[in-house]
Order: C-alpha cells, then sequence, then structure tokens
C-alpha cells in the first residue's frame, strides 16, 4: 500500500514509502482517500487470483467439457504455428552454415553435426505436438505410444547417422536400438 512521500535522516528528497499488508481486509489504511480508488482494482485483482489458485480439484475438474477441448486445439495450434516459425529458423541457419563451411573449406565438412542436433530437436518437437481432443485414456495411451515409438525412430536415426558419420568400423547403434526397442515393444503389448 503506498502511503505518499516521507521525509527520512540523512536524505534530501523526500522518498516514497509503502506498507504491506498480509490482510486487507483487517487492516485500517493510513492512506487517504483520494489515492485510494487506483490501488483498490490492484487488490481486487489479486483477491480474485488468489481464490482461482485455492480453487479445489473437484471445481477445476467441473469445466466445461467444451472450453477444455477449446484450450487443447488453441494449444495445438499455437504449437504448431511455434513448429513452423523454428523450422523456418533451423532453415536458414542451416543454410548460413551450409554457406559459411563451403566459403572456409578446409577439406573438413561440419556443417552436418549441428544440421542433426538441431534437427532431432525439431522432430523432438513434432513428436510432442499430438492431437489430444476428447481423448479417453486409452486414446491418451496409445497417442504416448506414437509418440514414443517416433522418439525411438528419431532418435535410433539420429544415432545411425551419427554411427556412419564416425566410423571407426565398429557399428555399435544396434545396442541402443534393440535395447529400446525391447522397451516399447513391451509396452505396445500392455496397451493391447
Amino acid at each position: 500500500e503506498y502511503l505518499g512521500e516521507k521525509t527520512v535522516k540523512n536524505a534530501v528528497k523526500p522518498v516514497r514509502a509503502y506498507r504491506v499488508i498480509l490482510d486487507p481486509e483487517k487492516e485500517t489504511s493510513s492512506l487517504n482517500e483520494a489515492a485510494r480508488p487506483k490501488h483498490r482494482k490492484l487488490h481486487e485483482k489479486i483477491k480474485v487470483l488468489t481464490k482461482e489458485r485455492q480453487a479445489k480439484p473437484e471445481e477445476i475438474d467441473k469445466a466445461s467439457e467444451g472450453e477444455q477441448i477449446e484450450k487443447r486445439a488453441l494449444h495445438n495450434i499455437s504449437g504448431s504455428n511455434l513448429l513452423q516459425k523454428h523450422v523456418l529458423t533451423y532453415v536458414g541457419v542451416i543454410g548460413f552454415l551450409f554457406i559459411i563451411n563451403m566459403l572456409t573449406w578446409g577439406g573438413t565438412i561440419w556443417f552436418h553435426w549441428p544440421v542433426l542436433g538441431w534437427g532431432l530437436l525439431l522432430y523432438l518437437r513434432w513428436i510432442n505436438i499430438a492431437k489430444k481432443n476428447g481423448a479417453t485414456h486409452k486414446d491418451r495411451a496409445k497417442i504416448w505410444m506414437h509418440k514414443h515409438l517416433g522418439l525411438y525412430l528419431g532418435v535410433i536415426g539420429f544415432l545411425f547417422i551419427v554411427n556412419i558419420l564416425t566410423w571407426g568400423g565398429t557399428i555399435w547403434f544396434h545396442w541402443p536400438a534393440l535395447g529400446w526397442g525391447l522397451l516399447i515393444f513391451l509396452h505396445w503389448i500392455k496397451i493391447r
């Protein structure tokens, strides 16, 4: 709460003074009545936000199904737009790195490493954007399974490319592919 300007010792100009009100309903204000309307709106907003945060889980679950579907749809649209912007940035930056790599050629191609790393991250983001509108528990389990399978294919493909590009005569990418693939298979059996 703003108390106005007060003069303090060892200061030439007056300083603005405030006080913290822990319970605005019990406190009596020393604020003059002319300044009160400016701060009342802020106090009301804080009260409303506090009440919303203290809502019981049962009250939150009672939100209309239409509102929930609308929120999910808006989330999916914003996620898709953001992914589009990321892809355009990716293409621009990777093209720029390719040009730099070709202009500073020293016998080594290096631009493929950011292509792989950033490309994998974009792929994972794409996998994460799934339509869940009106999905039941079993449908959500299937969506999760498809996301996990997509993640598996993306990461194993990435490891395969890294294995080939850093060839030392040893194939090693198949070990994580087999282990992770077995776990995905067991999960698929469970949700069938």
